[in-house]
């Protein structure tokens, strides 16, 4: 396409030509003659959209490994102090002593009704100390998973530009 728009009578080649009738519109010539096509002619834009920058290419791995650390530095870290092992192999061994001691007679019910108290008392301990260490994790992973999302956003989009 040219600037100038052919004459009749020239022998420019067919295409789309400033029309100069209308300014700020194109129509074809065939070569011989306008034709009734028109279309807007472009306007170059104004300014230019500022460019995304992408992250470093390593920020991503080094944001999952110091997320995947914190993580287990917060799992072994914030572990309950109570050694619930110890309170577990306490109770089987009581139970043991009394089920021998009762072998076979009435009281048998009785002694396996302890065993279930002790138990339920063991549950309710653990559930009543707090082991925060759940919270924290899926707070920590969130947070990881929400700076990587907008980390991959962001490299996205600055891929999308320079298409």
């Amino acid at each position: 396409m040219t600037q100038t728009a052919p004459q009749p009578g020239s022998k420019a080649a067919p295409g789309w030509y400033p029309d100069p009738a209308t300014p700020g519109t194109l129509r074809y010539w065939s070569g011989d003659k306008w034709l009734d096509w028109r279309a807007p002619m472009q306007q170059p834009p104004r300014h230019t959209p500022a460019r995304v920058t992408a992250p470093i290419p390593w920020i991503l791995p080094v944001l999952a490994a110091v997320v995947a650390v914190t993580l287990l530095s917060i799992w072994f870290g914030m572990a309950p102090d109570t050694a619930y092992e110890e309170m577990r192999s306490g109770i089987e061994s009581t139970d043991d002593q009394n089920n021998a001691m009762t072998d076979g007679a009435p009281q048998q019910a009785v002694v396996n009704g302890w065993t279930a108290n002790e138990y339920l008392h063991l549950l309710s301990v653990q559930q009543q100390e707090s082991d925060d260490r759940r919270d924290v994790m899926l707070l920590i992973g969130l947070l990881g998973a929400a700076a990587g999302m907008g980390l991959y956003g962001a490299t996205t989009r600055r891929s999308a530009d320079t298409r």
